[in-house]
């Protein structure tokens, strides 16, 4: 028997509806994408089940999907070490940008068949202290923990809600297009199913904020963006993100406070392994690496990719 976290009989019934899963051939596809990842000499990967079973869900199953992730998920960091490197949790700059919720991944009930909400309030943070960068590094760290922690943000996937309140220019002045071209590069790599953007309180800089998103997002998820006058006018639409969403935010959810210092423990019980994930697991560039642009292109301008 495969080592895997057991999905809800609900969760169950969308992974072999919609991600072709055969539960009586998950072992042999786990051992399948094991042994490849072991005949890989450039790739230093996590091989347990839970991991891989976490690319095979993502890529609906197909193995050659699923190697060609995995190996893209290792060499983005590899390419991208000011994302990666150094995420312990316990830093003074990602403590302090965990404590006051610039992305929060709302708690969800793992056994129904809801998407993961990500909160985002890009007014949150002070640009003068904190580089975006900063910002997108515990980013990524918390996407990192849904993925691996969380069998809804795989099996169904996940809902972003931006609150754009207090987003003015000194911080979208941060984003550069070399930065634009490394974080549109980063979108791929991860085997989460986008299902919607949902802005709220645009400022009256939508047009430069929709130029970031559009250039950073793929056409189909660019077609599930939203833009929504208040939380009020995006609930009467779609009141089930109510239930989702924190009781500060006129949500039904436990208080942003709650669920900041909830996310702060989750996030310090699991330091040795993010720890321990960056010290053993990662991408070697074969030795002819001089001669290869990678995923972000020559002097790291960004290549397309295929998307699903």
């Amino acid at each position: 028997m495969p080592k895997i976290r057991p999905l809800s009989e609900a969760l169950q019934k969308v992974a072999i509806e919609e991600l072709n899963e055969v539960p009586e051939r998950i072992e042999e596809d786990i051992e399948s994408i094991r042994q490849w990842i072991k005949k890989m000499p450039h790739l230093k990967s996590r091989d347990d089940d839970q991991f891989i079973i976490t690319f095979l869900r993502g890529c609906k199953f197909s193995l050659e999907k699923a190697k060609k992730k995995i190996e893209s998920f290792y060499k983005a960091r590899a390419e991208t070490p000011e994302f990666f490197a150094n995420r312990d949790v316990c830093d003074k700059t990602m403590s302090e940008i965990m404590n006051f919720g610039f992305i929060i991944p709302m708690p969800v009930d793992e056994n129904k068949p809801e998407p993961k909400v990500v909160l985002t309030q890009l007014g949150n943070y002070d640009p003068n202290k904190y580089t975006f960068v900063d910002i997108m590094k515990v980013t990524y760290f918390f996407g990192d923990l849904s993925m691996f922690e969380s069998d809804v943000t795989i099996v169904i996937g996940t809902i972003n809600v931006v609150d754009l309140r207090g987003c003015g220019l000194n911080l979208l002045t941060q984003v550069t297009p070399t930065l634009i071209k490394k974080l549109s590069g980063l979108l791929e790599p991860f085997p989460v199913r986008v299902k919607a953007i949902h802005l709220v309180y645009p400022p009256k800089a939508l047009d430069m904020a929709f130029s970031i998103l559009n250039s950073v997002c793929h056409e189909k998820l660019r077609n599930r963006i939203y833009v929504h006058e208040n939380f009020d006018k995006m609930y009467e639409q779609l009141p089930h993100l109510k239930n989702h969403l924190p009781s500060d935010l006129g949500g039904t959810n436990s208080s942003l406070e709650k669920i900041r210092t909830d996310l702060k423990k989750l996030a310090l019980d699991r330091r040795e392994w993010f720890l321990e994930d960056e010290k053993q697991f990662r991408y070697i560039p074969p030795k002819d690496s001089e001669n290869s642009n990678g995923l972000f292109g020559v002097g790291g301008s960004f290549r397309s990719l295929n998307i699903d």
